[in-house]
């Protein structure tokens, strides 16, 4: 298959669930092999099943297309990383360090992701406008995850005098920029020293 569409994050968000039952789990899971090992081009729907142990006919009852295979293995990959981020800030106690820890998280994630190393390397034409020219979709849905998680501390009676939009975009474009171009000034090669850059410059924004 030439050509090879990747869904947007908001797309992404509202798709019902493809990962219903045990046999689908495994054709997903069998997916983001693939696709890690040998990128969305290469991969095929019989490389595929056969990794999974189906028949093609299994497959296709369950995604018509390989397109729909690919939205469907990005909506579970892209859901388990807004988890790990969840969890990864839930008990931070103030909007300062979730916004910190938020930073934080979704740069080790993308940045040690096997899938996103794969399509940086493979694939770049394909992945890098999916963050930057045309990313404007999952800045959006990824903002609004991050902001969400520091409007939860007002339900617990903390006073934000910040803008949980602003913050969060700001943070994540610093993220993007990190993770895209990670060399410059700041040697931001560890988790300690993005933790400590975040503090420095992200929290101010906290209050």
């Amino acid at each position: 298959m030439a050509d090879v569409e990747l869904p947007s994050l908001a797309t992404l968000l509202d798709l019902p669930s493809a990962a219903s039952d045990p046999i689908t789990e495994r054709i997903l899971d069998a997916a983001l092999a693939e696709f890690t090992d040998f990128g969305l081009r290469r991969a095929s729907v019989d490389d595929i099943r056969r990794r999974a142990g189906v028949n093609r006919a299994t497959v296709y009852r369950r995604f018509a297309t390989k397109n729909d295979l690919v939205a469907a293995t990005f909506q579970r990959w892209t859901l388990g990383l807004l988890a790990e981020t969840a969890a990864a800030v839930a008990d931070r106690p103030t909007v300062r360090a979730r916004l910190v820890e938020g930073f934080v998280r979704c740069v080790l994630i993308v940045r040690t992701d096997a899938l996103v190393g794969r399509l940086l390397t493979s694939e770049p034409e394909i992945f890098v406008p999916y963050l930057t020219t045309d990313g404007a979709p999952i800045l959006r849905a990824c903002r609004e995850f991050l902001a969400a998680q520091c409007r939860e501390l007002l339900a617990e009676g903390q006073t934000m005098a910040v803008d949980a939009d602003a913050a969060a975009e700001i943070a994540l474009r610093l993220a993007q920029s990190v993770v895209l171009t990670p060399d410059g000034y700041f040697d931001l090669h560890d988790e300690a020293a993005l933790r400590d850059f975040a503090d420095r410059f992200l929290g101010p924004l906290a209050g």
